[in-house]
């Protein structure tokens, strides 16, 4: 792995035909790298430096080996995940929901803060990290590279150890005040809304560990961010300073968390990923074969029959799009052969194997993504 001492980097994710989705702009104190937290053999992410760079490079398996007694060397790797984490999902929540001209403000602000300069993009590839062209920033007359935002900080909090408290199935718990939570029991759902309407995208269902880490990164903008009780929950509500003690004291919690944030925030890239693509159509389509081969069950017949619970409300939910917007997608998979229902359940496969009616030669569904 490798730690930034000076200058920026971004880091993208390619696809089979080599097309690039931006994932992050980095500076000093991030991390480059983080696969071996994954427990990955390979980089599932290239990095470019965006001019000159230093880094230090960490020897994967010593760097593994102190996590849970250095704490310096903890809390540095805590706080870059978690500040990598919140450019994610604000990266995700802008380009899968809001405007070209809010993502450009917002993205730029973001970046601004964290790296405490002004990123160092060009006009191509600050359009490919928002999601727009760059004709449609020229319209929007976004400047995202002129004098930086001062940097705010979270200032330590005087709450000595932490509050039990519970909550009942289908409440929420808004991630917006100075507090990390750490789940006894239960599952909850994140999710990021639209301040400006009705539309939501599910970053993680989060069975064990910690969530609300953002508290943890100085000058962290507000986001509609919300967490479900998918069951009746049991948490300890804690600020940033009792998150370091409880580290201290309990060394193996410290290493799941980080690399369960790892792990999420690979899963936002990739939610980010996927919110890039060009049409409602290749989203869906894009989630379907995740879900087939996440959650499908196979029939033999190389078809996948998705759980009842993959409704169009719930996928819609999934890719930050209308259930309308994702009725029509699915009608035009269906008519390429792609998806059909039977019963209350979704059946997803290649052409010709759902129907021998369907003409063949039509494309596989992956490759619509």
């Amino acid at each position: 792995m490798y730690l930034i001492r000076r200058g920026q980097a971004r880091t993208y994710v390619l696809t089979r035909d080599g097309r690039e989705t931006t994932t992050a702009v980095l500076g000093p104190g991030q991390l480059l790298g983080i696969s071996p937290l994954l427990g990955l053999d390979a980089y599932h992410e290239w990095a470019e430096a965006l001019g000159e760079l230093d880094v230090w490079v960490l020897p994967t398996q010593r760097l593994l080996d102190e996590l849970g007694t250095n704490r310096e060397l903890l809390g540095l790797v805590v706080g870059a995940l978690a500040q990598r984490l919140a450019q994610g999902v604000t990266l995700l929540a802008d380009v899968a929901l809001g405007s070209a001209a809010k993502r450009a403000t917002d993205v730029a602000e973001l970046l601004r803060r964290q790296l405490g300069e002004a990123p160092r993009l060009n006009k191509r590839l600050f359009s490919d990290l928002i999601g727009v062209r760059p004709e449609t920033l020229s319209r929007v007359s976004h400047r995202p590279f002129e004098s930086p935002a001062p940097v705010d900080t979270v200032g330590p909090e005087n709450m000595d150890g932490a509050v039990e408290r519970a909550f009942a199935r289908g409440e929420t718990m808004p991630l917006l005040g100075e507090q990390v939570y750490v789940l006894r029991s239960g599952l909850v759902r994140l999710s990021i809304g639209d301040r400006h309407g009705p539309r939501r995208i599910i970053l993680d269902d989060v069975a064990s560990g910690c969530f609300g880490l953002p508290p943890l990164v100085a000058g962290q903008p507000r986001l509609a961010l919300v967490a479900e009780a998918l069951t009746p929950v049991a948490v300890w509500v804690l600020s940033p300073t009792a998150l370091l003690r409880l580290f201290d004291a309990q060394p193996e919690l410290a290493c799941r968390v980080v690399s369960e944030t790892a792990r999420r925030l690979a899963h936002v890239e990739q939610l980010l990923h996927r919110a890039h693509q060009p049409t409602a159509r290749a989203r869906v389509a894009s989630l379907l074969v995740e879900l087939a081969k996440r959650e499908g069950e196979p029939d033999g017949a190389g078809r996948w029959r998705l759980p009842a619970t993959w409704t169009h409300a719930a996928l819609a939910q999934a890719v930050g799009a209308r259930r309308e917007t994702v009725t029509r997608a699915l009608g035009e998979l269906s008519a390429r052969g792609h998806v059909r229902r039977v019963g209350h359940r979704l059946l997803v496969c290649d052409p010709p194997d759902c129907d021998a009616s369907q003409p063949a030669g039509r494309r596989r569904l992956a490759s619509l993504t």
